[in-house]
């Protein structure tokens, strides 16, 4: 597949996965950043690939902008996240410098804004996964504790991923990537458990499925996933989930499942 077209495809993803309105449409954002799972900055619909003198401190900034959420950070949080080990003035001098850089990247003067003290990005410029995601997710709580799954569908297709998989784990990162995992793993649950409660099993199948893909070290999901399809008379599967999730806590945690795991497991062996 060749670069257009697989910009094409995550443009097409994208606006599937998120709540559009007519105006929307007719003025999509500029710029486009993926967080969840791999790192995707696209600009006037092309990605921007970064070659070994990638500018490391813009990129750093853009990502630790993304990590406050969606109020952004102040300069203050930033220079401090930044650049910790520089007195105040060189490090607010340095984060300036940088947020310049930043700008000639994004192509777009509102894409980076500073409102006082606060460096946010400008929503009309800037689409993020994760606000999307977020936004979708608070949607997804319909009333009396029910949720809407047309909602919830479009908040977990967003999610490919931990906040920025495969960047270093400092210190600004793991509070967000922790709460997005925390928020999408409940709301799998949720939907899962609402689908099975309606009478489509094979839906709540599906979604525990596609949750491992994302975050395949979640033990409640794949306990959760094995009673579903031993309901369904799935044992086959089940033991094999149940295989596939003692073989990653083996290998990734050195730990065996947990007790309720294995009753869980020997109640779907002695019903065969």
């Amino acid at each position: 597949m060749g670069r257009a077209e697989r910009n094409e495809e995550l443009r097409n993803e994208e606006q599937e996965a998120q709540p559009q309105s007519p105006e929307a449409l007719d003025r999509p954002q500029p710029v486009r950043i993926r967080t969840l799972g791999r790192f995707v900055l696209e600009v006037d619909r092309e990605s921007v690939h970064f070659d070994r003198k990638a500018p490391r401190r813009v990129l750093e900034l853009l990502k630790c902008i993304v990590a406050f959420g969606a109020g952004g950070a102040t300069c203050n949080a930033l220079a401090s996240a930044l650049w910790p080990d520089s007195e105040g003035d060189a490090a607010r001098t340095a984060l300036e410098v940088t947020l310049h850089r930043l700008r000639k990247v994004l192509r777009h003067k509102p894409a980076a804004q500073v409102s006082n003290g606060v460096v946010h990005f400008e929503p009309s410029a800037v689409w993020i996964d994760a606000v999307a995601f977020e936004a979708l997710a608070d949607q997804a709580n319909g009333e009396h504790g029910a949720v809407n799954l047309d909602a919830a569908r479009r908040a977990l297709a967003l999610y490919r991923g931990p906040f920025l998989q495969n960047d270093e784990e400092t210190a600004w990162l793991l509070p967000r990537r922790d709460r997005l995992r925390s928020r999408y793993v409940r709301l799998a649950m949720r939907a899962a458990q609402q689908c099975d409660q309606a009478g489509d099993p094979g839906q709540a199948a599906e979604i525990y499925a596609a949750a491992l893909e994302a975050e395949p070290l979640v033990e409640d999901l794949y306990r959760r996933l094995m009673l579903c399809l031993a309901w369904q008379h799935r044992r086959a599967e089940a033991s094999d989930a149940y295989r596939r999730c003692r073989n990653m806590l083996a290998v990734v945690f050195g730990a065996a499942p947990s007790q309720e795991t294995e009753a869980a497991y020997a109640s779907i062996v002695r019903s065969a």
